[in-house]
């Protein structure tokens, strides 16, 4: 059986929130943000709120943890941090 696109997205969350942890050590503050994941694991099934809190989480992430949404600079960290395909991923996913 198959996983869901959320379920993926999920996995896909706990790579980027772990790389994201081993490099830049987010302090308390973030603690929501490092909870995510499972959050969304528990509303799943309602896509309307997946989907927002998704989207919050990644605005936190590029905005807040990296600092950049600009998909060129995105790209050139792929190259340092093997986590960032997986936010990619989150982003092709939405698209679909």
């Amino acid at each position: 059986m198959s996983k869901s696109t959320e379920a993926l997205i999920i996995d896909h969350i706990k790579v980027v929130t772990d790389g994201i942890i081993s490099v830049a050590k987010p302090d308390n503050f973030y603690s929501s943000w490092l909870n995510t994941g499972q959050g969304l694991d528990l509303i799943k099934t309602d896509k309307k709120k997946f989907y927002l809190g998704l989207n919050l989480w990644l605005k936190i992430t590029e905005e807040q943890l990296l600092g950049i949404n600009n998909p060129d600079d995105l790209n050139k960290l792929k190259e340092h941090y093997s986590w960032i395909y997986s936010l990619f991923e989150i982003k092709k996913m939405i698209k679909n």
